[in-house]
């Protein structure tokens, strides 16, 4: 007869090829009531954490906190990770604050590096979703190529995906011509090779079209990052920056560059394609009420 409990807390085996250590994010083996170290990646499925020591040995038997119950864990970490930083699944059922799959927990004190000990909390599945796929990237370095990125991270290069209040972003490399700030018009780059190679240089961008808005600071050592392709610019927490000129109910053009990056302007000039429409007047050459993509009402969306 099955059996329930209440307690947050149960019982499992350790898998007999396997070596569970304390303090690991565990996941289910394929035998009933065993587990094993979740691995990098594995957010979704770690069902809770083990305690400080098994309860039983041969087999070793562990007390296992389940991620549904009240209160906090300790873990152990594979990296230094600073107090409120997201953690995810790394490998042999540690925790690292670099992006893989979904994230799992929170930091509630700072971690030294690796084999750190830390007080986490579960995340809930709003921070889950908010911050999944849409973590800030870590520092991979210029010539970082998309597989190098995918195994660091767990992304695809010119991957897509929608947040939770609708908006469309998509995983792009730039240029990095200007160092594109956040709310940098961005398009598909002349020299590139790929449909996800940007450039913030009107010059250097296929028929001046804009393609989305840098949501996040391109650099250097930061050549990957994400782009905002359609949505509302309020709902999203994201601005354009302007000419200064724009007021509401302009289209929106690429502009010459300005300020050392690409700008967004009012106007029909006829050999550029609209992307965006303001709602509200642009303030200090910032907007920030405004829709881009096909919420504009037929701007350019790049391919």
């Amino acid at each position: 007869m099955s059996s329930y409990n209440d307690s947050g807390y149960m019982f499992f085996d350790e898998e007999a090829a396997a070596t569970v250590l304390a303090f690991r994010a565990v996941k289910l083996s394929a035998a009933a009531r065993t587990i094993v170290h979740a691995g990098a990646g594995e957010g979704h499925l770690v069902i809770g954490f083990t305690a400080e020591s098994a309860v039983q040995a041969t087999p070793d038997k562990w007390t296992v906190g389940l991620t549904n119950k009240p209160g906090t864990f300790v873990a152990t970490v594979a990296a230094a990770a600073a107090v409120n930083q997201l953690l995810y699944c790394a490998a042999a059922g540690k925790l690292t604050p670099v992006p893989a799959g979904p994230p799992i927990a929170r930091a509630l004190e700072a971690a030294s590096g690796d084999g750190a000990e830390i007080e986490v909390k579960v995340v809930s599945a709003a921070e889950a979703d908010e911050s999944t796929p849409f973590a800030i990237l870590p520092t991979l370095g210029a010539a970082i190529t998309a597989a190098a990125l995918a195994a660091a991270t767990g992304l695809t290069a010119g991957m897509f995906a929608r947040s939770r209040t609708g908006g469309i972003y998509r995983l792009v490399l730039s240029d990095n011509v200007n160092g594109a700030p956040v709310g940098c018009p961005l398009g598909i780059r002349t020299a590139g090779t790929l449909s996800y190679d940007m450039s913030d240089d009107l010059a250097a961008s296929t028929a001046a079209k804009v393609a989305g808005v840098a949501a996040n600071v391109f650099s250097a050592t930061n050549v990957y990052g994400w782009m905002l392709v359609q949505g509302d610019l309020e709902q999203e927490g994201m601005h354009i920056d302007t000419d200064g000129s724009v007021a509401a109910g302009n289209l929106l053009y690429w502009g010459a560059d300005q300020l050392a990056h690409g700008i967004l302007m009012s106007g029909t000039p006829a050999d550029l394609v609209f992307f965006g429409r303001a709602h509200k007047d642009d303030v200090g050459a910032v907007l920030s009420k405004g829709s881009v993509g096909a919420f504009c009402g037929g701007g350019n969306m790049a391919a």
